[in-house]
């Protein structure tokens, strides 16, 4: 299963630009938080809560290539929303 995709729209319609690496595991989601320059020298990152219900680790995946690869992960511990909330929030 593959965790995030990266899409370009041209006359020919929707394509995949990149893809990350499969998670290897069911149940688990990515929810994508932003994409903007977040490296160190202004990178586009896409930045992303893993499993926000459960494991709640942010990561940073960049473009190389034709791959999206992590390029920064955080142990955990940050909310994206309260079970039940009708919005998201970040704690």
């Amino acid at each position: 299963m593959i965790e995030l995709m990266a899409f370009a729209h041209d006359e020919d319609g929707l394509r995949v630009v990149a893809e990350s690496d499969p998670t290897g595991a069911d149940f688990r989601w990515l929810h994508q938080i932003s994409v903007a320059p977040l490296g160190p020298n202004g990178e586009i990152e896409i930045a992303v809560v893993k499993n926000a219900v459960h494991l709640r680790c942010p990561q940073f995946y960049r473009l190389e290539g034709n791959r999206l690869k992590i390029v920064a992960s955080h142990a955990g511990g940050y909310m994206l929303h309260v079970n039940g909330a009708r919005t998201s929030i970040i704690r």
